[in-house]
């Protein structure tokens, strides 16, 4: 799946744990279940169908994009939360698609759902693209949908509000 999209679904939920910063402010509690819950969200929109609707470089600065701009707009004691949400869902692509080529440690994969043989049988199963597009529409959706919900949490937990 795009990075943009893992990207955004892990922004969007850290409104499900903004309530645990406050309650529990200073503490890395807070934190370790939405990084955990949003690496386990990355594997599962790696294992249902997808496409990559845009090239590659495009969807790395648009999700390069996302935190520059979460700096900005969030007050600053949810930024760690929303940005430990961020990392957990793209820290799979950055070590496997990424870092671990730059080393030259090549095919290495850390997480299960990136394993050649993994990702040569989905690619086999996901052949419709119509089906792939659709379900990256979806994961989209579900931000929206979960941003519109949670309305009132989005506008206390931006700055000026």
């Amino acid at each position: 799946m795009m990075v943009s999209i893992h990207a955004a679904v892990g922004v969007s939920t850290s409104l499900l744990f903004y309530k645990k910063v406050d309650t529990e402010p200073n503490k890395i509690k807070p934190y370790i279940t939405p990084l955990l819950l949003n690496v386990a969200l990355h594997g599962m929109f790696d294992l249902i169908p997808h496409s990559h609707l845009i090239p590659a470089i495009p969807d790395i600065i648009i999700a390069l994009l996302i935190p520059a701009l979460l700096i900005l707009f969030v007050k600053k004691k949810y930024l760690i939360l929303i940005l430990t949400c961020y990392l957990g869902s793209v820290l799979p692509d950055v070590l496997d698609l990424g870092v671990f080529r730059v080393l030259g440690f090549g095919a290495f994969r850390m997480f299960p759902w990136h394993f050649i043989g993994v990702y040569n049988f989905l690619n086999a199963i996901y052949t419709d693209q119509f089906i792939n597009v659709l379900f990256d529409v979806l994961a989209v959706l579900v931000c929206f949908v979960l941003l519109f919900w949670k309305r009132k949490d989005v506008q206390l937990m931006l700055r000026g509000e």
